[in-house]
C-alpha cells in the first residue's frame, strides 16, 4: 500500500464514513459496491426495507423527548417535551423551553427513510448499544445535491428498533440521537 493510501484511509475512513477501500479491494476513486453474498449486507438491506415499510404504515405518534445538548463551552440544561405526529407531515411540540422553526420537522429522518430509492445501505457489522446487539449500517443518499450526507443507524435486528442514529447534513452538521423505549409499541420497530 502506498503512503498516499495509508494517509487517505487514516484521515477519511477513521471518521467512520466507510471502510477503507483497499480493505474492500476497490480503488480510491470509487465507492465499494455492497455484496449480496455478505450476510451482514443482506441483513442490513432486509432490515431497512422492513423499517421503511413500517414507516409507511405510521399514521400517528406520541413521544416524550428528553434532550441533552452537548455543545463545547456552552452549558445547556437538559429539557423535555411532548411531541405529537400525524401523517403525513403534521407535528406539534409541547414544551416550556423548546421551540422549533417551521422548517425543522423532527420526523424528517423517518420521511427520508421511507423512500428506498433515495439511498443505498451498507452493512458495517454488529456493535453493542446499551447492552443490546445492534447492526450498524450506513445509509448514503444517491442524489449528489441532497442535503443529507450520511446517516449511520444502529438497529436491533430482533426488534427492528433504531437505538442510535448519527445524521450528517449539509445545512445542520452532525447530530447524534439516542432512542430509548419504555414499552412495547403496537408496531414493532416504531418509536413508542
Amino acid at each position: 500500500m502506498s503512503r498516499f493510501d495509508q494517509m487517505f484511509s487514516k484521515c477519511a475512513w477513521t471518521l467512520g464514513l466507510l471502510m477503507p477501500l483497499w480493505a474492500l479491494g476497490g480503488d480510491r476513486g470509487s465507492y465499494p459496491m455492497p455484496s449480496k453474498d455478505n450476510p451482514v449486507q443482506a441483513e442490513a438491506e432486509t432490515l431497512l426495507a422492513e423499517l421503511s415499510g413500517r414507516l409507511q404504515d405510521l399514521k400517528d405518534l406520541r413521544a416524550t423527548l428528553n434532550i441533552q445538548a452537548d455543545v463545547p463551552k456552552v452549558k445547556i440544561r437538559p429539557l423535555s417535551a411532548e411531541m405529537y405526529f400525524l401523517a403525513p407531515n403534521q407535528f406539534q411540540l409541547r414544551s416550556s423551553r423548546l421551540a422549533l422553526l417551521p422548517r425543522q420537522n423532527p420526523m424528517e429522518l423517518f420521511e427520508f427513510l421511507k423512500s428506498q430509492s433515495a439511498y443505498r445501505v451498507l452493512g458495517m457489522g454488529y456493535e453493542a448499544v446499551r447492552k443490546e446487539r445492534c447492526l450498524q449500517m450506513n445509509v448514503m443518499p444517491t442524489a449528489t445535491q441532497n442535503d443529507w450526507q450520511l446517516i449511520r443507524l444502529w438497529v436491533n435486528a430482533q426488534t427492528g428498533r433504531i437505538y442510535k442514529a448519527e445524521v450528517t447534513r449539509r445545512s445542520l452538521g452532525t447530530v447524534l440521537m439516542d432512542y430509548f423505549y419504555h414499552r412495547a409499541p403496537s408496531h414493532p420497530g416504531l418509536l413508542s
